[in-house]
């Protein structure tokens, strides 16, 4: 452990030398050797939820993709690079048992010894995300029959309640008072927020543009395998509106389970 941290601390080949021959760690080669594997073997045993995540039916746990720039642009403004970033979100609840942390414990202390074999190593070799190619072929079109809810038709009861509110704060503006914040800021002072608080982490990012469909499958079998690691019956999966068309016209043609995650389109950005 010693070595591990001084090299983590400094980076000092020399310096691990030297405590190195006092006897009080390893050799630098031991210390990447102890570093590459231990490397391995947490990408073997990490499953697509992040440690933050409770891998709970109760929490309500979601996930949405989008793109990432790169900010590399091409002179024709074609083929610029993108990468597809997921998001996983999940309710906070208090007095929660943390089951992936007990699951960990009982698989580490019921795990058995296995020696080795393989050759040392020093290097790591990044694992890439084995994606399958989407073959584009001449299908049927697909046509789905959207009908609106009646609820859409329908008017809130407290319309005219942010109508009010939406009205004084243009009028504070108009008048210059001191001290008034944005429609933003000024509505959440207003408001009584007791919705939960959710938790939010990042998954293992796509080196590919997110409308191509071979991602997009990508991203609907991570959903997929993250349903059934939170034990839920269904998960929510949110896209932009250019992915999610491409997400939809997989699942109207595709006989498969991935049928039961829900796509919904990004909302607004305020």
């Amino acid at each position: 452990m010693l070595g591990m941290s001084l090299k983590s601390l400094t980076s000092s080949r020399k310096i691990i030398g030297i405590i190195h021959r006092y006897g009080h760690c390893i050799s630098y080669p031991g210390v990447e050797e102890l570093e590459t594997e231990a490397t391995y073997t947490s990408v073997q045993n990490s499953s697509m939820c992040p440690e933050t995540i409770v891998k709970s039916p109760l929490l309500c746990t979601g996930v949405a993709f989008d793109k990432f720039d790169r900010f590399v642009e091409t002179k024709s403004g074609k083929d610029t690079l993108h990468d597809t970033v997921g998001i996983i979100y999940q309710n906070v609840e208090l007095h929660t048992p943390n089951e992936s942390h007990i699951v960990n414990l009982l698989a580490v202390n019921n795990e058995e010894t296995v020696i080795s074999k393989k050759r040392r190593q020093r290097t790591f070799e990044a694992i890439t995300i084995d994606m399958q190619e989407e073959p584009v072929a001449k299908r049927k079109k697909y046509y789905m029959d959207l009908s609106a809810h009646y609820g859409e038709y329908s008017l809130p009861e407290n319309l005219q309640l942010y109508k009010t509110i939406d009205t004084v704060w243009m009028i504070s503006h108009a008048l210059k008072l001191p001290n008034v914040p944005m429609w933003v800021g000024f509505n959440s002072s207003l408001i009584c927020n007791d919705s939960l608080k959710q938790i939010v982490s990042y998954l293992i990012p796509i080196n590919g543009y997110p409308t191509n469909k071979s991602v997009v499958l990508e991203t609907m079998k991570q959903s997929k395998k993250i349903c059934e690691e939170v034990k839920q019956s269904s998960i929510q999966v949110t896209y932009d509106l250019a992915i999610a068309k491409v997400a939809l016209q997989i699942q109207a043609t595709k006989k498969s389970p991935i049928l039961i995650i829900y796509s919904y389109i990004w909302e607004l950005f305020i």
